[in-house]
């Protein structure tokens, strides 16, 4: 058993996950994104109410966050899993890291080209934002 804490977050690594079933171990990969879901969703019930609507607003934004398939995300565990229902692990794992790669990539240069087509200057927040996908994929 093992936490380990990043840029933005923590993993929870507890010995003996491999020996789950594959369907056991997507619950668990999905049990994060759910809660944030949740909780977005009965904050934005409440309607009238900032700050609920700021609270499920963050909720919602870190649910994206972790469902995407970069570096160690739970996004990018799903996919792996996904993918070794048909290829093999180290396959599944390389597929895993060009993806992630090809998406971090993608945002950046979304960032910029957005940055650029409306003339706005990056914002340190949003910087700091394309700085930690950068940094989850390359840590992965």
């Amino acid at each position: 058993e093992r936490i380990t804490f990043y840029g933005g977050g923590i993993a929870l690594s507890k010995s003996g996950m491999e020996s789950l079933t594959d369907a056991k171990r997507l619950v668990i990969l999905s049990a994060g994104c759910s809660v944030n879901l949740l909780v977005a969703a009965a904050c934005f019930a409440m309607q009238g109410n900032d700050t609920a609507a700021v609270f499920g607003a963050v909720n919602l934004i870190i649910c994206i966050f972790n469902a995407l398939p970069i570096g160690y995300f739970d996004g990018a565990e799903v996919l792996e899993l996904l993918l070794t229902g048909f290829v093999s692990l180290r396959t599944a794992e390389k597929v895993k890291k060009i993806i992630g790669t090809a998406l971090a990539l993608i945002i950046t240069a979304g960032v910029i080209v957005y940055c650029v087509m409306c003339g706005e200057s990056v914002s340190l927040s949003l910087f700091f934002v394309v700085l930690f996908l950068i940094q989850a994929q390359l840590v992965s």
